[in-house]
């Protein structure tokens, strides 16, 4: 699993470089600066936005901002997993209970304020 997290570092940082590199050269294509010169800043921008990417990256997964863990990511989809398979579940029961007539005690609770509208709910509003 560490792999997976030295490797997003890298793929993220190397993505940032090649954007700057380009831009870089683009931008010296359209100054028209010798060719030398905009080689040498396109590779300084190059190694400088991939270290400064993969630092930033670093620092945030080290403060615990962003977490590329995972481990934790597998566990909240086998968790999202199982709320989705206990709500199928209620509402397979609340469809068989709904056809035979019944209502579930879980049909009334979840339905606190909320009333269907018909024309006897509807307040009138008195025009003059």
């Amino acid at each position: 699993m560490k792999e997976f997290v030295t490797t997003f570092k890298f793929k993220a940082s190397i993505l940032f470089a090649i954007i700057s590199f380009l831009v870089v050269m683009i931008a010296g294509l359209l100054k028209d600066v010798r060719f030398i010169t905009i080689a040498w800043r396109s590779l300084l921008a190059f190694f400088v936005a991939g270290a400064i990417a993969y630092f930033i990256i670093f620092l945030l997964e080290f403060k615990g901002i962003i977490n590329f863990d995972v481990i934790e990511a597998e566990e909240e989809i086998a968790e999202i997993g199982e709320e989705t398979n206990e709500t199928d579940e209620n509402v397979e029961n609340e469809e068989t209970g709904e056809e035979s007539g019944e209502k579930s005690e879980d049909s009334e609770n979840e339905g606190d304020g909320f009333k269907p509208m018909n024309a006897d709910n509807l307040q009138r509003v008195a025009t003059s």
